[in-house]
């Protein structure tokens, strides 16, 4: 090691590389640590920022849609999106047995009857 020397004595070797090595072991735990927390409020900081924006962008187009009267474009997409959806087939709910169906009953005349081929 280059703190001790081989020409070191027993006498004279007072500690001080075991509290030098205690000092960094204790001196990288703090900077790593702060590093950590330095990284969190980071983190913290763009997902606030990224929060903020979203709640401007969403009042901006409330606003927008108040005095033009168009709604939003993700409102609009979402209507088109639900309507394509309600036109698939895979999609639709089928009628259930318990369904119940009106159907009025009425005389038809006579001349209807006839065969118009």
């Amino acid at each position: 090691m280059a703190f001790i020397q081989e020409e070191d004595n027993e006498a004279d070797y007072d500690g001080s590389h075991a509290f030098c090595v205690r000092g960094f072991v204790v001196l990288n735990s703090l900077l790593s640590w702060l590093f950590k927390l330095f990284l969190f409020v980071m983190a913290l900081a763009f997902f606030a920022g990224l929060l903020v924006l979203l709640l401007l962008s969403l009042v901006v187009s409330l606003l927008r849609w108040v005095f033009t009267g168009r709604p939003p474009q993700v409102k609009v997409v979402m209507q088109r999106y639900k309507g394509w959806q309600s036109k698939n087939p895979l999609h639709r709910r089928r009628p259930t047995q318990t369904d119940v169906v009106d159907a009025e009953v009425r005389e038809i005349p006579p001349h209807r009857l006839d065969d118009k081929r």
